[in-house]
């Protein structure tokens, strides 16, 4: 009797622990709220943080939240000087961090063709559909609460990144990149560019 009195009180520890280290583990769809003195993730960025990446540090100045079909992911506005990147983060099986910029010669109208030819290269399309967008901080002209879009890959972890907004279409491009070439430094919660 006591053995098994000692078996039901260790399971229930073990199963406590199991969802205490859930709760703890980060992810897109989760609260992306973080303590003072708890650490920047990929998932949890504030406006006013930094971003290391490839010898330049980028301060975030803008977060988007998009949600479609119970799925969530991230994308911040990233800024350093004039320029602007966008991160986007989301996780499905795995972690996955795209590195794009702006492409300021938009020739796409009308519904994005499969597959698509991007500055001579061939992008194929792996994701689309229709999402809604909660935003923070600067998000230069993405201010519409949902959108179409499209995501390509091309070959070397080249990705296109394609948003119709209602009145215009914004393309990215960039590429995957590994989450562990990032630093990530805390910031004072204020915009560096736009105060």
């Amino acid at each position: 009797m006591f053995g098994l009195l000692l078996l039901l009180v260790i399971a229930a520890v073990l199963v406590g622990i199991y969802f205490l280290a859930q709760q703890g583990k980060a992810s897109p769809s989760a609260s992306n709220e973080r303590d003072r003195n708890e650490a920047p993730t990929i998932f949890n960025l504030r406006i006013g943080d930094f971003v290391q990446y490839m010898g330049t540090d980028w301060a975030v100045e803008g977060k988007l939240t998009y949600s479609s079909n119970g799925y969530s992911w991230l994308e911040y506005m990233l800024q350093d000087g004039n320029g602007i990147r966008w991160m986007s983060v989301e996780e499905d099986d795995l972690v996955e961090v795209t590195w794009t910029e702006p492409v300021s010669d938009n020739q796409i109208s009308g519904l994005p063709p499969n597959p698509i030819t991007f500055q001579g290269e061939q992008y194929r399309l792996t994701e689309s559909g229709e999402a809604v967008m909660i935003r923070s901080g600067g998000t230069i002209n993405k201010r519409a609460e949902r959108c179409k879009y499209y995501e390509y890959e091309g070959t070397e972890n080249k990705v296109l990144s394609i948003e119709d907004w209602g009145s215009e279409m914004e393309v990215n491009a960039g590429l995957k990149i590994n989450p562990r070439l990032l630093e990530l430094l805390p910031g004072d919660g204020k915009s560096v560019y736009n105060s």
